[in-house]
């Protein structure tokens, strides 16, 4: 069962967005909506109606693009811009992305993920090994956040739904001094906010000394159930 037959079966009732250009409401189609929270932030029913905006044309507009396409292809790139490539990079490698990566069934989602971090993999494996959680998605939606006066934007790790009705945003494998780093302070600070403004229990961030547990729990569940 997933989180959408799980409302319906007890009423729960959930919120359908409006298309902001032609006003419809945008139904659940269980083939292109990945998931309810991703389909809660939807704001249009098409790439027409968002084609169609006068809002997203503008911002289109704004930062080089026409029709949704980049006009940036070509374009002499500066030093700063090459450091800050070479910089997301090398923080790429660093959290697995290049050794670490792969594909993942769930056997609480019934989706195929595709981890970043031999750490998201380990959680995976937890959430689905642990009965307390009903239901989780990974990379759910985008927040919003600024930092240095911009604009950022800061992909979620983790949603997870408990059998008690919370649920939770989680962050996975941020070493602990980097907790401290002035960017991801004003990113979790947004995240705290999101959480709070929008019914979750909390925001949590995992780092590395919570998951000599986890590996301990996995072992635990695979020695009873060996398909975890």
């Amino acid at each position: 069962m997933d989180y959408y037959d799980y409302l319906c079966q007890y009423d729960l009732e959930f919120k359908k967005p409006v298309c902001k250009e032609c006003k419809i409401v945008i139904e659940f189609d269980r083939k292109k909506h990945v998931s309810i929270t991703r389909y809660q932030q939807l704001v249009f029913c098409s790439r027409q109606c968002q084609g169609k905006n006068e809002e997203m044309r503008k911002l289109y507009s704004k930062h080089g693009a026409v029709g949704g396409k980049s006009t940036w292809k070509g374009k002499h790139l500066s030093e700063e811009h090459k450091d800050k490539i070479s910089k997301s990079v090398s923080e790429a490698y660093i959290k697995g992305f290049k050794y670490h990566t792969g594909v993942y069934k769930s056997t609480k989602t019934n989706k195929v993920h595709h981890f970043r971090s031999s750490w998201e993999h380990k959680y995976m494996q937890f959430l689905d090994a642990d009965c307390s959680f009903v239901y989780w998605d990974y990379e759910p939606f985008i927040i919003h956040y600024e930092f240095e006066g911009r604009n950022r934007r800061y992909l979620v790790d983790f949603e997870v739904y408990r059998s008690d009705g919370s649920k939770s945003l989680i962050e996975v494998g941020v070493k602990k001094h980097k907790e401290e780093d002035p960017r991801n302070l004003a990113k979790f600070e947004a995240a705290r906010e999101f959480a709070k403004k929008n019914g979750y229990y909390n925001f949590v961030i995992l780092t590395e000394d919570v998951f000599s547990r986890i590996d301990e729990f996995i072992e635990n569940a695979k020695r009873i159930k060996p398909d975890y």
